[in-house]
């Protein structure tokens, strides 16, 4: 914002250095005000860049990305971001199920070039991923959708995916009953183990133990 500003009322900066020469010698105003203009220009370089619009999507973008990761880790699904050098179309890399999954999300209005589409289906290999997902938060490209599809990847509206794995993760009895994160195979045998006390149902280890201390507290 500060950047803003500098740029816009250069002029009144010019003014109160040109009055400084009242005080101080005249060459050192001609410094100063050549002096202002590289910073003027460098200013306004910087906010060219940051207003680029490749910029902007890519911020939305990243909103959406870190929404969608939120959500997966809420259930206890490890999620990573691809590797800094890494100039695929992967946006996440998520293990659902033991599964790898590489998905690509996509702003409603980003347009979806071919290479992309190339680009997410030869990531899978690299990252050992099963399934390649391009979510897309708006009205799905016709033909991009068609060369996803022929590649064997998933092309997918952004909500409509986001509830599909919601209620496929919420109905897995590999989840904590309370929470829905994913619990491992060890925890699932002390719950079954225990089922008679847990009325049969899958508790994670911190659930588990609440559910142990509180019968404990009431029996005694």
């Amino acid at each position: 914002m500060i950047l803003f500003y500098f740029r816009k009322y250069w002029w009144v900066v010019s003014a109160a250095i040109i009055a400084l020469a009242f005080v101080i010698p005249y060459q050192v105003v001609l410094v100063l005000l050549f002096a202002q203009i590289i910073a003027v220009n460098l200013v306004s370089f910087r906010i060219r860049r940051y207003l680029k619009p490749e910029r902007n999507v890519k911020s939305l973008r990243n909103l959406l990305v870190l929404e969608f990761k939120d959500l997966l880790e809420s259930y206890g699904i490890s999620c990573d971001f691809p590797p800094r050098g890494d100039y695929s179309s992967v946006d996440l890399i998520a293990d659902i199920f033991g599964e790898k999954t590489v998905f690509s999300i996509r702003e409603g209005n980003d347009e979806i070039h071919n290479s992309e589409v190339q680009s997410l289906a030869a990531s899978l290999p690299k990252h050992g991923a099963k399934h390649g997902v391009f979510l897309v938060d708006g009205l799905l490209p016709i033909e991009a959708k068609r060369l996803a599809e022929s590649y064997g990847l998933e092309f997918k509206r952004y909500q409509k995916y986001k509830e599909e794995v919601q209620e496929r993760l919420s109905s897995n009895s590999n989840v904590c009953h309370v929470c829905g994160r994913l619990i491992d195979q060890n925890q699932k045998e002390i719950c079954r183990k225990n089922s008679e006390l847990l009325g049969g149902k899958s508790y994670c280890h911190e659930h588990f133990k609440e559910i142990i201390d509180k019968t404990k507290a009431e029996t005694s």
